[in-house]
């Protein structure tokens, strides 16, 4: 990975990196790559994102996966060198899947 290019794509919108990584991981590295400048010209948007958000969106992935040499394991540790999220994730597991009760979760 060139930490150089990452951090290029990053830094033309910070804000919107964490989630087209997000959606990167949810949509793959192939579907991204596929994807077009009009392709991306075509996209709408919804109730929740604006056209040009949604544009923006999609556009930052392909840059990411272009900057990452299609790797997953790279946009992570970006993102952990750079703190742009808590890569820590939980790892406990339930004490009892039959109860609601917040306080039987095991952090």
């Amino acid at each position: 990975m060139s930490y150089v290019n990452m951090y290029k794509v990053y830094r033309r919108n910070p804000s919107i990196f964490p989630i087209a990584a997000g959606y990167l991981v949810d949509k793959g590295f192939e579907f991204v790559k596929q994807i077009t400048d009009k392709d991306i010209e075509e996209l709408e948007g919804n109730g929740l994102m604006t056209e040009e958000f949604v544009k923006d969106l999609v556009r930052t992935a392909r840059n990411i996966v272009e900057a990452s040499d299609n790797s997953s394991v790279e946009i992570i540790q970006f993102c952990a060198a750079e703190g742009i999220f808590d890569t820590e994730y939980y790892t406990g597991k339930f004490k009892d899947d039959e109860d609601d009760d917040d306080e039987d979760l095991e952090w």
